[in-house]
């Protein structure tokens, strides 16, 4: 008989930047049910991957002197490593750019979708969002802003696309979605999203003409379009399991799409649409997570608080990070992150409770030894409701039983004094106890778990729960925490950091000695290789930089008071991990320091007194 399968993705995220602690709690998540469903023995696949085609990775890879696949190979680099750090269990790995694996899918699904009559082809004229790659709907803008990024204007294009006929499966959709067919969890997100389309789900570009981006996948039959980001990115659900070939039908359809709340739409109306469209079955379940903050503060380069998991974990074990963000985020709901709590986490429950637990139990057990007996311990463990919990994606609320038996445990060893009397129908009943809780916590933190199963010899799986632990050798466990001292130092810089105000591209530096903290910034002697008008801007320049290791473009007001000739060639400091903003409908990636005068008529760049390489950093 075969295993249940269980197939469960993640978003692909876009390959502009490093991954930052926002889809480090996705994926987590993603991993914690993968994991689980694998511990009940059922044939699990999880995908993740990036999404490397689109303008903005166009741009910035020009901007940095590199081609496209170099800038999307180095930055899906970065998410692969993550999927290492935090010990990820995905069974593959999916990106766009590959010609192998996804390509063939997504050409092929669009000759479906295009056979059907599902695509057509129409002049159009939109306001188009670089953040997030696509079209913004005029009422869906917020003073002229797109909802999701409020700090880059959006530029209104006209060119001729090809369209999806979204507004074909509207009706079936919003009906799919109302009876649960298409199951949008928690409730909240699937009421949110009825009341968004409540008019209607309208045709959607499927397109972007090759003048405008050189760069993606062709259309079939017209050498002068690429494919846009949602027949591409979104068909990596099904070409991760082999499609075209019939093999992906072995775990089609996806049990469940991880998707953070601004994705909600694109994996609820455009993916059902051209799965309907070319007669796949749909998805059964998209779930979805709110954002995170940092420190109750909305993550932004300018405030130099966005977290990198990456090297977060450089500091931090693997399954503190994993912990801290299953623990303390209630599933469906934003909420906050901060390096206070994962130490506070991680000494107070993982150290003191969880470790102490298997510290002392196992040291016990290799002085008096263990005599099997009836365990009536463990019945305070309350399985069914835990595992209803994880069903039901209530991590936070799982984890929080798993560790009212940590505490009956400890007490248990404090009442009976096990430390004089040595009982070892007592110490049975614990060590029994600790097998059942580090199955539980598996899924959760993967890596302590394996440890503890080594020291009291069982086996990580969902049926050994009823089964008695088998009595063997036992040593003392090594240390599986570690206590985490307290930087009062960092503590003091928390929310320290405050956005700098700009002056049409300039910040002055009293703006940054007052503003910044100044081992957040990070200024570098970069050279203006290249100055140019920017129609219908009186003080803006767009400035190329050179900083060594890259080249930035930047739109400085300096056209006031330099001529280009004047700027040409000169040296400059490159405020360079500011957030980038759309400015003119160019994204400006920095910000030159200056020298301004009381009453603004007088504006001088700062510069290096002499010769000095350019990347230097200023300190």
């Amino acid at each position: 008989m075969k295993n249940k399968k269980f197939y469960i993705t993640t978003t692909i995220p876009y390959a502009n930047a490093p991954p930052h602690i926002g889809f480090a709690l996705e994926i987590v998540q993603a991993d914690v049910l993968a994991r689980w469903h694998s511990l009940l023995g059922e044939d699990v696949f999880f995908l993740t991957g990036t999404d490397e085609h689109g303008v903005k990775n166009y741009k910035m890879a020009k901007e940095v002197g590199l081609t496209p696949q170099q800038f999307v190979d180095k930055n899906s680099d970065y998410f692969r490593e993550l999927t290492k750090v935090l010990n990820i269990s995905n069974n593959y790995f999916i990106r766009t750019t590959d010609k192998k694996a996804h390509w063939p899918g997504v050409i092929n699904l669009w000759k479906i979708l295009a056979k059907k009559r599902d695509i057509y082809k129409k002049k159009y004229k939109g306001n188009y969002c670089y953040g997030c790659e696509r079209f913004v709907i005029e009422k869906d803008l917020i003073d002229g802003k797109c909802p999701n990024h409020p700090n880059l204007t959006p530029e209104l294009i006209e060119e001729e696309n090809y369209f999806f006929k979204l507004s074909k499966y509207s009706d079936k959709i919003i009906n799919l979605i109302k009876k649960d067919k298409l199951k949008i969890t928690p409730e909240k997100w699937k009421n949110d999203f009825l009341s968004l389309i409540k008019d209607g789900l309208t045709d959607v570009s499927f397109s972007r003409d090759k003048k405008h981006l050189p760069w993606g996948i062709p259309v079939p039959g017209d050498e002068n379009q690429v494919l846009y980001v949602w027949p591409d990115a979104l068909t990596n659900y099904i070409t991760g399991i082999g499609y075209p070939d019939k093999k992906y039908k072995k775990y089609w359809p996806a049990d469940v799409h991880v998707v953070g709340k601004d994705m909600l739409r694109f994996h609820t109306g455009i993916w059902p649409g051209m799965l309907l469209s070319a007669g796949i079955k749909l998805p059964k379940e998209v779930i979805v997570h709110g954002f995170l903050t940092v420190n109750g503060q909305k993550m932004s380069k300018s405030l130099g608080n966005v977290v990198n998991p990456i090297e977060l974990r450089k500091k931090y074990d693997a399954d503190s990070i994993r912990y801290i963000l299953m623990r303390t985020i209630p599933f469906g709901d934003d909420g906050d992150f901060s390096e206070k709590a994962l130490v506070e986490r991680n000494n107070s429950e993982l150290a003191d409770k969880l470790g102490n637990l298997v510290s002392r139990v196992s040291a016990l057990a290799e002085k008096y030894g263990l005599v099997k007996t009836e365990n009536k311990l463990v019945k305070k463990l309350k399985v069914k409701e835990i595992s209803s919990l994880i069903e039901n994606y209530e991590l936070d609320k799982a984890l929080n039983l798993i560790f009212e038996f940590v505490d009956s445990c400890n007490l248990y060893v404090q009442e009976n004094e096990l430390w004089k009397s040595g009982d070892k129908k007592k110490l049975y009943e614990l060590a029994d106890s600790i097998k059942a809780l580090a199955i539980l916590l598996w899924a959760f933190i993967p890596e302590t778990c394996e440890k503890i199963s080594k020291v009291f010899n069982f086996k990580i799986d969902f049926k050994e729960l009823k089964k008695p632990l088998k009595i063997g050798k036992i040593r003392k466990a090594e240390i599986l925490f570690r206590k985490i001292e307290v930087d009062e130092k960092q503590e003091e810089k928390v929310n320290k950091a405050e956005k700098i105000e700009k002056i049409e591209g300039i910040a002055t530096m009293s703006e940054i000695v007052q503003y910044g903290d100044w081992e957040k910034l990070d200024l570098r002697v970069g050279k203006i290789i290249k100055v140019e008008d920017i129609e219908n801007a009186d003080k803006l320049y767009k400035l190329t930089i050179d900083i060594g290791k890259e080249k930035r473009v930047v739109c400085a007001g300096l056209k006031k008071f330099y001529s280009k000739d004047e700027l040409k060639n000169k040296k400059c400091i490159l405020f360079v991990n500011l957030a980038s903003r759309m400015m003119r409908g160019i994204e400006s990636r920095g910000m030159i320091l200056a020298a301004v005068n009381e009453d603004e008529s007088k504006v001088r760049l700062i510069q290096p007194d002499s010769e000095i390489e350019l990347g230097a950093r200023v300190r």
